[in-house]
Parts: C-alpha cells; structure tokens; sequence
C-alpha cells in the first residue's frame, strides 16, 4: 500500500502526510498548539508515544523506537512515499499486534521513518488504524480516546465525510464562495491552502513545512477566508500557502484549490469526533461559545 503525503491532493483533497512532523513553530509568534498522543503497545513492548494524524494514510514508526523494540530487524516489504521532493522508499517492520490505549490495531507491518521526518515521538498513528472505528479528540483536556464506532452524541449536528486514497476522509467546507474539499490534520500544526484559495500577506514572517523524507516544502504566509463546514464556522485568518501536487492518477480541480485544516483551527472547539465505520464527523461549540 503506498505511502500518501498529506501534501497530496487526493481528488481535490489533501493527504499532506507529515507537514506536521515539521512540527516548525513561527517566530515571535505564540506557542503553538501541541499533537494529541496515544500510547501504544506493539508485540506487548510499550507503551510507546504515538502523535494521532487524522492527515496520515498509514501508521508509521520512528527509526529510533524500532531500535527500542530490541530485536534486530531486516526492512522488508518496502513502501513508497511520495513527497514534493519526489519519492522515497522506506523500509517496514513486522509488529505482530499492537493496540493503542486499549484498543487492538489490524497492523501487521509499520513503515519506519527516517531520523528527520519523526523526532519528537515514537510513531504517528494515521487512518489505518482508524478503520472502523469512533476517533475522539479533546483538545482542551488534551485526551484521545480511540474505541469501537458508536452513535455520535447529539450534542451538535454531524457532517458527512467521504474516503478518499489512502482511506483518508475528507469533509466538503465552504471556503469563501467556492466548496472545496478539506483534509481534518490533526498531525498538522499549521493550516495550508493552496495559491488558489489563499491571498499572500507579505508582512508576516515566511516558514518552511517539513515532510515525510525530512525535506522542507517551501510556503508563504498568508490568508484564508471564511471557513464553513456545516454549521461550523471560521472566520478569515491565517494560514500557510504551498503548492499541494495531486497523486499519482487523480484529476485535480482546474485551479489546483485544497485546504488542509490543521490544529492552529481544529483546537478552536473543544473537541473534535470522527466516526471511521459510518464517515461522520461532529465539531463541539467553539471554546467560550465564540462564533
């Protein structure tokens, strides 16, 4: 199964894998919002400290924690990530089983990254993990809670996803006048959108995004506007603009438009709730009821 970076456009949708990973905060700026975590055991070894990335389409594991395993290890079964600075293979790793808090995983093999692209936790947990299964994020107490799919509470109104490559799941938003089709990336710091819907603000400070290889993907700062996926709401803001390439044999829409909302948005709510079995997900009020 190939590797999808979150930098690609899956159908008019992102997949940018591991701009998170760059995990580069802006300079000057306030502290930026930190990745949820989950512990994970493999081959009942653990537990090990695994960021949840709605925006990965495969669980991946950092060279460092599979030197921790303790047992010697041959790559084997390779996959490929594709980045915009172009593909590489990374060798996997056979983990027998593994569960995450207390829920089993149907993961037989992990893809091992390389020492740049994931240093600051043991592995990433992406949407391979996720199948079938109810994903619950609270940003405010800082908690993930990965369980079997239930009925989303009705608290507030829940929205229709739909699976994309990869087994991402991908949410229509409103953005300005247009519809355009939106990756939810709690792996990702920053929010991203393509030139075609973002406007450029020279004024503030230009960074660069990391990917899944350790490269950097050049962006410039810029603004969004109005956010609306159903009755959630953004109003204009910052966000950074990049070039996301669609993957290989899926049709972009003629202008190139993507967004990629990352936590400097998602961690407006309160929490956040995805169900993998029906694709649905469900947005508490924004913090303090601000609209």
């Amino acid at each position: 199964m190939p590797f999808v970076d979150r930098r690609q456009f899956c159908a008019t949708t992102l997949s940018l894998a591991f701009v998170a990973q760059a995990f580069v905060g802006k300079a000057g700026s306030a502290p930026a919002p930190a990745p949820l975590r989950i512990p994970v055991w493999i081959a009942d070894k653990g537990p090990f400290s695994f960021i949840v990335d709605t925006g990965a389409s495969r669980s991946a594991l950092a060279s460092h924690a599979a030197s921790a395993l303790g047992t010697s290890w041959q790559p084997g079964e390779p996959v490929r990530l594709t980045t915009p600075a172009g593909n590489l293979d990374v060798p996997t790793i056979p983990v027998g089983h593994m569960r995450a808090g207390g829920q089993p995983l149907a993961i037989q093999r992990l893809p091992v990254l390389p020492r740049l692209a994931l240093t600051t936790a043991d592995g990433l947990l992406g949407a391979d993990a996720f199948v079938g299964a109810m994903l619950h994020l609270d940003f405010r107490a800082g908690r993930v809670q990965l369980s079997a799919a239930r009925e989303l509470a009705e608290q507030s109104p829940a929205v229709p996803l739909r699976r994309e490559a990869g087994g991402l799941l991908v949410v229509d938003a409103t953005v300005g006048s247009r519809v355009v089709a939106t990756l939810l990336d709690t792996g990702s710091l920053d929010s991203v959108a393509s030139p075609a819907l973002a406007r450029l603000d020279a004024a503030r400070e230009e960074t660069p995004l990391r990917g899944a290889d350790g490269a950097l993907l050049a962006s410039s700062p810029a603004t969004l506007p109005a956010v609306a996926i159903g009755e959630t709401r953004w109003p204009p803001g910052p966000v950074r603009r990049a070039n996301l390439a669609p993957p290989p044999g899926v049709r972009a829409p003629p202008d190139g438009a993507a967004l990629l909302l990352g936590l400097d948005r998602l961690t407006e709510f309160e929490w956040l709730a995805v169900d993998y079995l029906h694709g649905l997900v469900q947005f508490s009020p924004h913090r303090g009821g601000k609209e």
